[in-house]
């Protein structure tokens, strides 16, 4: 195939992006359980029994001898682009966010725990935008309908051990699972149209993570430490397209979750009790990562490692109730494409392989941890004698972020959210 058709069609498959990116992202825009949402996504030493597992695995041992878990959400977001271009008008999309996660712990023994727990982040549900204008070929922008089908879940398993009632240690897996479909239609070819482009694609992967929880000072103290494995996700599925003749050929793409390092601290002083909590996420092994599928992305991508951070306080009353305020930071994972690329374009590639021109990627349409964000969350928790707990929150969550103009995705992104939540966790 003649490079320059080959870098058409990974301009098309790029696109895919608005189903998932060319990297995909390990956070969630609303992370797993009610204690890292009232929390601002701090969860290194709030989350509690099986949802721990998605932040550190070893406060799954705070849990009774067999205690349920299962939290739902109400979610009003909405992400929007304002083209560089005054040709285009503003997008609107409404955002996909878990609505519930579930758990399950077991604690035999005083020291020993295990559990499992899911978060579904795509439903399946069929989404369409119109007229959202995307490059789909380098320089040229149009307008397009897209339509995306996103069926996505994780699925969390682990185990912890406590030592002396201070001092605990948790590994756990995390498994990754999409199947998804994407679809373009020009609109000028009118509604009954067949798509311009369409995908189907599926991936599975896994990621492994270990923690440590000290409490120190009768318990006044309280340090914890976290660690989750980076991985390569290949996607595969068909794909047919403007120079596939009007038949599904092979789609292939790679992409990314990254390196994470956690820790968080909490101090307790009679009533009151303060945190601190840090997530940084290693993006830069993604660079190569995503250059192995050329077939898909011909552009090396502008990766940025990202700092995540939570503050709050808490207060107890009455003695089994709490309130709890805290504020979050959520950096970008990627640069706006004017950074270095590691490759000067290597000319000619074999047959049937993309010609590496040297661009690199920067901010794409409907990646929303392009977005730097802040976070501003409030809740309640009423423990039950004995058996475990009920708590409640709201969170806000806000965010911008301009591409100055000839930069690739030039324009104004915005991000707004309010989530309102509710957990329930009952032992026995």
């Amino acid at each position: 195939m003649p490079s320059s058709q080959n870098n058409v069609l990974a301009a098309l498959t790029l696109v895919c992006v608005l189903a998932h990116p060319a990297v995909s992202k390990a956070a969630e825009l609303i992370p797993a359980g009610t204690h890292a949402k009232v929390g601002s996504g701090a969860g290194q030493t709030l989350s509690r029994g099986s949802t721990a597992l998605f932040h550190n695995p070893a406060n799954l041992i705070y849990g009774k001898f067999v205690e349920p878990f299962l939290d739902v959400s109400y979610v009003s977001a909405n992400y929007s682009y304002l083209a560089a271009d005054e040709q285009f008008e503003l997008v609107t999309v409404p955002v996909q966010t878990p609505a519930a996660s579930a758990g399950l712990s077991v604690r035999p023994t005083p020291g020993f725990a295990i559990g499992v727990s899911i978060l579904p982040t795509g439903d399946g549900s069929v989404r369409t935008v119109e007229a959202v204008p995307l490059e789909i070929i380098p320089g040229t922008t149009q307008l397009f309908d897209v339509e995306s089908e996103e069926n996505r879940h994780q699925i969390a398993a682990g185990l912890a051990v406590r030592f002396g009632y201070v001092f605990s240690i948790g590994a756990g897996v995390i498994r990754h699972r999409e199947l998804s479909a994407f679809r373009l239609f020009d609109p000028k070819n009118g509604p009954e149209a067949d798509p311009t482009v369409d995908a189907q694609y599926a991936a599975t992967t896994y990621q492994f993570s270990g923690g440590v929880r000290s409490e120190l000072f009768d318990r006044a103290l309280v340090i914890a430490l976290s660690y989750r494995s980076g991985s390569q996700i290949n996607y595969e599925g068909d794909i047919l397209h403007p120079q596939s003749n009007n038949q599904f050929v092979i789609y292939e793409g790679v992409g990314y979750l990254p390196q994470a390092i956690g820790g968080g601290l909490e101090f307790r002083i009679a009533s009151f009790g303060l945190f601190l909590d840090g997530v940084y996420e290693i993006w830069s092994p993604a660079r190569q990562v995503v250059r192995q599928g050329l077939p898909t992305d011909p552009f090396e991508t502008d990766l940025l490692d990202t700092i995540n951070v939570a503050a709050g306080i808490k207060f107890w009353f009455a003695r089994f109730h709490q309130i709890l305020l805290a504020g979050g930071y959520n950096s970008s994972y990627i640069g706006d494409g004017s950074g270095p690329t590691g490759s000067e374009g290597s000319g000619m590639q074999e047959e049937g392989e993309i010609e590496d021109d040297g661009r690199i990627a920067g901010v794409q349409f409907g990646d929303l941890d392009a977005i730097p964000r802040k976070k501003f969350s409030a809740g309640y928790r009423a423990k039950f004698t004995g058996h475990g707990y009920f708590q409640g929150g709201v969170q806000y969550i806000t965010g911008s972020r301009e591409v100055p103009v000839g930069l690739p995705g030039e324009g104004l992104y915005t991000l707004t959210a309010f989530v309102g939540t509710l957990g329930i966790a009952y032992g026995f």
